[in-house]
């Protein structure tokens, strides 16, 4: 039995303030560690800086050859790497000579995200999973690695934080939800089952000593894995009321945060007590959902979420939604701020700050059982198969 209050109760204001920028069409948004602050990709492959100040620096013109929306932005060791469906691009700034190097693999990516060992990893559909390693010169050299005797479909990737190793987790479509370390250890792990589309794919933390993720598929069940590198079958949480198509799986300690198409949905103590001896059969849940219309979503700087809207970057402290207190009442408050800063080779752009204030909902289940959490259900697949690299690009 399910013991919840469907139609939920009024739950805690969270307060938000929606970036937006005169003529640019917001597609991804993120961290910037050039400036300490934010870092936006446009539809039209333009790239916006805002520093911690609200100042914003944009590009005169697209980085993107193709100008196809950017859906993935990576930094490592002073360069810059931005994906889209067409091509990847990579930038060296060289602040001394007022101008910026590029490169360019003509190979389409979903995402892109860069490792401590200085890599870029993308994962490029049924191409395979591209590592890609920056030389000086701007020579980059990539590889594209696939599981040997699998058609797998490489649709989003996350890099997991296990000392001496680089291990890899990607949701893989049908293919189901995989893992690889590519520090040396050439096999590739993977469980699905029939029908089962996984999307997306978060790592559950930095102080964790096996490679644990979760997983979301297209109908917002989850999947929590102590270790991707073994076979064993995940344990599927299943939460009744949930809408939408799930976009985006995210966490924050200990927090679960699920974006899907009608609402951001933030699921309380579920990763802490997954990973605990105990395990969570049985224990109360308790989810927290903010309507709103999304199309992504991503931390920055460990204290914000930056929600990409249609008309904007809702921009929420990560506090609000994992420690919320109640509120008596909603109210829109006007604040609206701009800003403008001028680069040597960046144009400057005015930036519109507007402060909101958004109602929640909280749902509490309790006494579950097996309708909520599934855990060692044999009917997933589970396969290990040697990682091969099938090609190699200068």
């Amino acid at each position: 039995m399910i013991a919840v209050d469907r139609n939920g109760s009024l739950g805690p204001v969270v307060n938000s303030r929606l970036i937006q920028t005169k003529d640019f069409d917001v597609s991804w948004a993120g961290d910037c560690p050039l400036n300490d602050g934010f870092c936006f990709g446009s539809e039209d492959g333009r790239v916006l800086m805002m520093g911690p100040d609200g100042s914003a620096m944009i590009t005169r013109q697209p980085v993107i050859p193709s100008q196809e929306a950017i859906n993935g932005i990576a930094f490592c060791k002073g360069m810059m790497s931005l994906s889209t469906r067409s091509e990847i691009v990579f930038l060296a700034e060289h602040p001394t000579i007022g101008r910026s190097q590029s490169s360019e693999i003509p190979v389409g990516a979903y995402n892109i995200i860069s490792t401590p060992s200085g890599r870029f990893i993308a994962p490029a559909g049924r191409s395979g999973l591209m590592t890609i390693t920056p030389h000086a010169g701007m020579e980059d050299l990539a590889s594209f690695g696939i599981a040997e005797g699998q058609e797998l479909n490489f649709y989003n990737s996350v890099y997991l934080p296990v000392p001496g190793h680089e291990i890899v987790a990607c949701a893989a479509r049908l293919g189901g939800f995989i893992g690889t370390d590519l520090s040396g250890i050439n096999t590739i792990s993977s469980v699905s089952q029939k029908g089962v589309d996984i999307v997306d794919v978060c790592s559950l933390g930095e102080n964790v000593r096996t490679p644990s993720a979760a997983a979301v598929s297209r109908d917002c069940s989850i999947l929590l894995s102590k270790d991707v590198l073994t076979t064993n079958p995940p344990t599927v949480v299943k939460l009744p009321g949930v809408e939408g198509i799930a976009y985006r799986l995210l966490c924050a300690n200990g927090h679960l945060m699920l974006l899907t198409s009608k609402a951001l949905y933030t699921i309380g103590g579920v990763v802490d007590r997954f990973l605990s001896p105990r395990g969570m059969r049985n224990t109360p849940i308790s989810v927290r959902r903010l309507p709103l219309e999304a199309v992504d979503a991503n931390i920055a700087k460990n204290r914000w979420l930056l929600i990409v809207l249609t008309d904007g970057v809702m921009q929420i402290e990560l506090s609000q939604l994992i420690n919320m207190r109640s509120a008596t009442a909603v109210s829109r408050v006007n604040s609206h701020r701009t800003f403008t800063s001028a680069h040597r080779f960046r144009e400057h752009s005015p930036v519109h700050f507007t402060d909101n204030r958004i109602a929640s909902t909280t749902y509490d289940y309790a006494d579950y059982g097996d309708r909520v959490i599934q855990q060692n259900d044999h009917s997933w697949q589970s396969t290990t198969a040697r990682f091969e690299v099938t090609s190699l690009i200068h």
